[in-house]
């Protein structure tokens, strides 16, 4: 899953892969639209070929580590390199689609995401400058709350 020889690669923040895999998902052969059924698997196989490219072509995830493997090609992705380093990225390739960051997603989906409200004087936590995860602060934050005492 993660390309070691990539880490250092920036991470593409402006992703491209949205608009292709849209496009992509057009002109999925439509199984109606053929007579043989050989001819509709020859087609399909052709797209599918078409859509793995994208999914390993080395931008799609270079500059960053999968850190989670949910099961059924649901993973979640800590940038390494780039301006998005530190971050997380939701990936939703195995549903056609591109990668998201974890807090653009949490937004429109409803749930809460940090902010500079009530956080007295500390500084806003922002896609646009990610606090960088080290081995410290990253075990940190994986602690459960019974472990820290709280």
């Amino acid at each position: 899953m993660t390309d070691l020889d990539l880490v250092k690669v920036p991470f593409l923040v402006d992703r491209p892969y949205g608009e292709i895999l849209d496009r992509l998902d057009d002109e999925r052969p439509d199984e109606e639209a053929f007579e043989a059924i050989e001819d509709y698997d020859t087609a399909m196989q052709e797209w599918e070929e078409r859509l793995y490219a994208v999914f390993f072509d080395p931008g799609f995830t270079g500059g960053a580590i999968c850190l989670v493997h949910y099961g059924c090609a649901q993973r979640a992705w800590l940038v390494v390199s780039g301006p998005a380093r530190g971050q997380m990225w939701w990936d939703f390739s195995c549903d056609g689609q591109d990668l998201e960051p974890m807090l653009d997603h949490l937004a429109t989906a409803g749930a809460p995401t940090a902010s500079s409200e009530g956080r007295r004087g500390r500084r806003p936590i922002s896609p646009a400058a990610p606090r960088p995860v080290t081995p410290r602060n990253f075990a940190r934050r994986q602690r459960r709350p019974s472990e820290t005492g709280r």
